[in-house]
């Protein structure tokens, strides 16, 4: 892929999709990138991270989708992430590079046992969606009385869980 700086939107939703190219990080406009439902999407190229104008990423019911890659430098403009319906294990040590992040679908991702430390520094965190989970275990999230959320380590911004 040659560097196509005005594509915004790349929706592939529902597609057999298996991958994307490593090139992917050509698409140096991108804002919106839509792969839900594409039953065969197995994992993104680590330089994902590279696509910097990125603000929504949703991979929602991607059931082939085991491994989330590390995110190896910041991404401040990515605000929206829904992996609902993925069979993730865990999320990457460095989702605190996910700076901007504001909203978090993590809706009956079955596998996904535990968070990591790191997730309680995503301080622009507002929505974190995670229905459907019997085997998740989040630490010190809750206060004891209410079940509201407590300021976590920078979870000073969410407003919904």
């Amino acid at each position: 892929m040659d560097t196509m700086e005005t594509l915004r939107v790349l929706d592939l939703s529902g597609t057999a999709l298996k991958d994307l190219p490593s090139s992917i990080d050509n698409l140096i406009g991108l804002e919106d990138l839509r792969l839900n439902n594409c039953q065969n999407f197995i994992c993104l190229p680590d330089s994902f991270y590279k696509l910097k104008s990125l603000e929504l990423f949703n991979l929602e019911g991607c059931s082939r989708l085991e491994i989330f890659p590390e995110i190896m430098d910041t991404m401040e403009k990515l605000y929206e992430l829904d992996l609902s319906g993925t069979p993730l294990k865990e999320l990457p040590s460095s989702i605190a590079n996910l700076i901007g992040l504001k909203y978090l679908g993590l809706n009956n991702c079955e596998n996904l046992v535990c968070l990591p430390d790191s997730f309680y520094k995503l301080k622009s965190l507002e929505i974190f969606n995670l229905k459907g989970h019997s085997n998740l275990v989040v630490k010190n999230l809750f206060t004891a009385v209410g079940g509201r959320p407590v300021n976590q380590k920078g979870l000073h911004g969410l407003s919904s869980l």
